[in-house]
């Protein structure tokens, strides 16, 4: 699992918006923002602003040590996006946070995922059986069970396991509906 960012870490960011009052977690919202991309919102800098708002219920504008946040993590999500072997990184707590925190985070990164994918989609029906699975199986890990998760070693594989299975479904639904940032604007990837 990776860090936010080298300047500043997730804990930190996560208290930046927690002192703005903004109830959402910087899993969340990582998680958002690829559902739009996943469910094929434009891959330009202004698409994805509107769209996070009316998810975060914000009509003032944004302090704007937050908003450079938001846009940091938009512009990494992007690059991402961009690189030729897709190479998704969640955005998760660090290693050092116990695997409950973490278990919860990859709940809310699957939270933000299937609104952020269900708001762009506009609930349309999908059709193509895998990604209806790989969505099942967000749902599934969306709904976690922190009750179930110690501090074992196998809790560390499982956690594993489960982040790069997160992984592949966000790229497989992207695949299949994102738009293809070398393609041009409006391009699908398939």
């Amino acid at each position: 699992m990776t860090q936010c960012r080298a300047r500043q870490s997730y804990d930190e960011v996560q208290q930046l918006f927690d002192d703005q009052h903004l109830l959402i977690t910087i899993a969340e919202i990582q998680g958002l923002l690829m559902g739009f991309y996943a469910a094929g919102l434009e891959l330009d800098d202004s698409s994805w602003k509107p769209q996070l708002l009316r998810q975060l219920s914000q009509k003032d504008v944004l302090v704007d040590v937050v908003d450079a946040e938001l846009t940091a993590i938009n512009s990494e999500l992007y690059e991402m996006i961009c690189q030729q072997l897709f190479a998704l990184q969640l955005l998760l707590p660090d290693e050092s946070q116990s695997t409950v925190e973490r278990g919860e985070s990859l709940g809310y990164w699957c939270q933000g995922f299937l609104l952020g994918y269900l708001q762009v989609s506009d609930n349309n029906e999908e059709t193509d059986e895998d990604v209806i699975d790989a969505l099942d199986d967000l749902e599934e890990i969306s709904n976690i069970d922190l009750d179930t998760i110690g501090n074992t070693e196998e809790d560390e594989k499982l956690l594993f396991e489960i982040t790069e299975h997160i992984r592949v479904a966000a790229q497989l639904i992207h695949s299949v509906n994102g738009k293809d940032p070398s393609a041009g604007k409006g391009s699908l990837l398939h």
